[in-house]
């Protein structure tokens, strides 16, 4: 978007005189965030992107910091900045029992989902589905009082060496949900 046309001859794709339009406000490009999480995407992210950005899958603690590790490899031997962002749905309300009763039930759910289809069968908190349970899914969430989800953020930036969080808000009561997430969470990162 340097220029008012580009072309683009890859091994997959090919453009001839495409642009890109609205252009960008950032100056001089927008950053770029590159997600995946096998080890050739986490790679590529450090090589090539501006930042590595993780699914909102349950993490293994263990996976996760090697992960970590290949993207600031990757990123310092290419001479880029490493930033890495996770990813997670979540659900503040006023009290615990708030947030299990909006969120908790689809949470477990949808994450019951994914397991029935083999994306986190290799998880050690999910080895059945008895396994899925509000508590236990609400570990690899940031749910509950406001908080609980800072002392959530806080252990994902110490533990996991996180430098930025994309929060997923998508039930009814989404506008509840991020005026007190607003309110009572953000204020304890900013700055």
């Amino acid at each position: 978007w340097g220029q008012e046309y580009f072309s683009y001859h890859g091994q997959v794709f090919k453009y001839d005189q495409v642009r890109v339009t609205p252009k960008p406000l950032q100056e001089p490009y927008p950053e770029l965030w590159l997600g995946g999480m096998f080890p050739y995407t986490t790679r590529r992210a450090g090589r090539s992107g501006d930042a590595w950005c993780s699914d909102p899958f349950p993490i293994e603690k263990e996976t996760w910091k090697s992960r970590v590790g290949m993207y600031r490899e990757a990123a310092d031997k290419a001479g880029n900045r490493a930033q890495v962002v996770l990813m997670r749905d979540g659900w503040v309300a006023s009290s615990r029992a708030e947030a299990e009763k909006t969120f908790g039930r689809i949470y477990v759910d949808e994450t019951l989902f994914y397991f029935r289809h083999g994306i986190l069968n290799h998880h050690p908190d999910f080895r059945s589905e008895s396994d899925f349970t509000v508590d236990a899914c609400f570990q690899h969430a940031v749910a509950g009082t406001p908080q609980d989800c800072i002392e959530q953020l806080e252990r994902y930036r110490q533990e996991y060496d996180v430098d930025y969080v994309i929060m997923r808000f998508r039930l009814p009561g989404v506008l509840d949900c991020l005026r007190l997430f607003g309110q009572e969470v953000l204020p304890k990162f900013q700055g």
